[in-house]
C-alpha cells in the first residue's frame, strides 16, 4: 500500500443542488476533453466521491494515486463534494464520518482542501481545516 499523508476534499464544481453522480464524473475525466490534453484519464480522479443524497461512493481504488491535485496525487486521498459551495449538511456529516474512517485506516494524515495545495484553486469554496478543527472541538467538547 503506498503511503498517505494527506485527505483532499474537493468539489464537483456543478451547480448545486444538481444531482451529479459518480458515474457523471468518471465519464467528464474518462472523456476527451480539447481544453485538457491529459485526458482521458484511466478512471475518476476520485477516490470517493459524496453525492447530494447517499453515502460516500467509492471511485478509484485508493491503492492506485488519484488525479486530482497536480504534484500531490502520490500520497493522498481524493474526495469531492457533488456541488460548488451550498453542500447538503447530509453530505459534511457522510465527509466527517469518512475522514474518521480513513484516519483509523492512515493515521496522522493532514485534512485539507484542494485551495490549500493549489493557490489558483478556490475549490472546495470552504475552508476545510477550520471546518475539520471545528468538528473536532464539537466532537471532543
Amino acid at each position: 500500500m503506498r503511503p498517505i499523508r494527506r485527505f483532499v476534499v474537493h468539489c464537483s464544481e456543478s451547480p448545486d443542488g444538481r444531482p451529479d453522480t459518480l458515474e457523471d464524473i468518471r465519464l467528464w475525466h474518462m472523456s476527451p476533453d480539447p481544453r485538457d490534453p491529459s485526458k482521458p484519464w484511466s478512471d475518476i480522479g476520485y477516490h470517493w466521491v459524496i453525492e447530494r443524497s447517499g453515502p460516500p461512493r467509492a471511485g478509484r481504488p485508493v491503492e492506485r494515486p488519484g488525479a486530482h491535485v497536480g504534484g500531490q496525487n502520490a500520497d493522498s486521498i481524493g474526495i469531492c463534494l457533488i456541488g460548488t459551495r451550498d453542500f447538503e449538511e447530509s453530505q459534511l456529516l457522510y465527509l466527517e464520518g469518512l475522514l474518521h474512517a480513513l484516519l483509523i485506516r492512515f493515521p496522522g494524515a493532514e485534512v485539507c482542501g484542494h485551495t490549500d495545495l493549489d493557490s489558483g484553486k478556490t475549490c472546495p469554496n470552504f475552508n476545510v481545516g477550520a471546518w475539520w478543527r471545528e468538528r473536532q472541538k464539537h466532537n471532543t467538547g
